[in-house]
């Protein structure tokens, strides 16, 4: 009796601490200029967080075996072909498998993994508000051309931005009771979103194609109209900016960024057509030989190395570190949790339907341009997205 005792109030108090552990995750997401600095990586916060988070879930649930069989199968296969294709150092490994293994723990054991969606809510957007309205006076006090407040990069600001800016929508868009502060607020982040120059104002417009096409509301005429007059807008933003007409052309590429993202995607080519199944093994971007006309380029503005170990985005990392196999799960993953979204009720989940649309735009942008697995919006983009529709999450 005594024994049942102690477990209960061990489980309540690791409960008690999973929750500090939540909301630090939530607070700690924009403030980058504090994570921790090791060789040439850099470890947020926020992510130490996330795994407290998980970890304290996990301790006292009723996991299935299967479940823990599936996920022990899945880390011997790429540990077998790591090893079997000596591609990356034994540093790089170990960073790549512990990164994986936390994101596989969240898929696999998502359901274990419970939390307030109003709370997550809240300590996703008060502080971004903040951080974004300081970014506003950045450039419109300041003259900062690129704001960037408290994150390492303008880019990774304007990810945040736009995904609030998203929630915002949604929350709007699906709940009963239309507020006009919705808008506001998401039109506050979208603008905030623009004034960082960050390409994922395209992460913007593809996240709300995604939200136009999940509604019965509207008919495919007035949805393909939507679509096209954000379109209009995204377009008319980029046009009338050197900036981003320098990172989408493809056919003359002379920014370095997109030279980067380009040989990125040379690299994951690469390994498809020499590594399909299972790539080149955990942490070994950038650790071969491959042909690519972009690193000729970079050679010559004595760049070769820039992003070479991480392909410059997550998707083309995964191709190689994982292989077709393992990106096939992922999406495989991610669309499941598309159609529960489009399956259930959503009266009274406005917490629910901002946090799931926040964390979607967040993993559409890192796909697409925002490769290290060890930044703070992938694990908490990967925890909320895969976990905020469990039934103990409609709160």
């Amino acid at each position: 009796m005594v024994d049942l005792k102690y477990k209960k109030n061990k489980k309540f108090e690791l409960a008690l601490l999973s929750n500090y552990f939540l909301i630090l995750s939530c607070v700690f997401l924009p403030l980058q200029f504090l994570s921790l600095k090791v060789s040439s990586s850099s470890y947020d916060l926020s992510v130490f967080f996330v795994i407290g988070f998980i970890v304290c879930k996990i301790f006292y649930a009723n996991i299935s075996l299967l479940k823990v069989l599936k996920f022990i199968l899945v880390l011997i296969i790429y540990i077998i072909n790591s090893f079997y294709l000596d591609f990356s150092d034994p540093g790089r490994f170990v960073s790549a498998f512990t990164w994986i293994s936390f994101l596989l723990i969240i898929i696999f054991f998502s359901s274990d993994l419970n939390f307030d969606a109003k709370i997550t809510y809240y300590f996703i957007f008060i502080p971004l508000f903040f951080i974004a309205i300081y970014s506003i006076f950045e450039y419109m006090i300041f003259g900062v051309q690129r704001p960037k407040s408290t994150f390492d990069e303008p880019s990774y600001a304007g990810l945040c931005f736009y995904s609030v800016s998203v929630g915002f929508i949604a929350r709007y868009y699906f709940c009963n009771i239309k507020k006009f502060n919705y808008l506001l607020f998401a039109s506050i982040f979208f603008y905030a979103g623009v004034l960082t120059k960050s390409m994922h104002i395209i992460t913007f417009l593809i996240s709300l194609i995604f939200l136009l096409c999940s509604t019965k509301k509207f008919s495919i005429i007035r949805i393909i109209f939507f679509i096209i007059l954000i379109f209009v807008l995204i377009f008319i933003i980029i046009l009338s900016d050197i900036h981003y007409l320098n990172r989408l052309n493809i056919f003359n590429p002379k920014n370095v960024s997109l030279l980067v993202w380009l040989r990125g995607l040379d690299q994951a080519i690469f390994v498809i057509n020499n590594f399909p199944l299972f790539g080149t093994g955990l942490g070994s971007t950038g650790e071969f030989e491959f042909n690519s006309s972009s690193n000729k380029l970079l050679s010559y503005y004595k760049l070769h190395t820039l992003n070479l170990t991480d392909a410059y985005s997550m998707l083309f990392r995964l191709f190689i570190e994982v292989g077709l196999i393992g990106v096939i799960f992922f999406l495989y993953n991610f669309i499941l949790k598309y159609k529960n979204f489009l399956s259930i009720s959503k009266n009274n989940m406005k917490n629910q339907i901002f946090c799931f649309f926040f964390a979607l735009t967040l993993i559409i942008g890192i796909l697409i341009k925002e490769p290290s697995y060890s930044r703070s919006y992938v694990f908490l983009s990967a925890l909320i997205y895969f976990t905020i529709l469990n039934k103990n999450n409609i709160k």
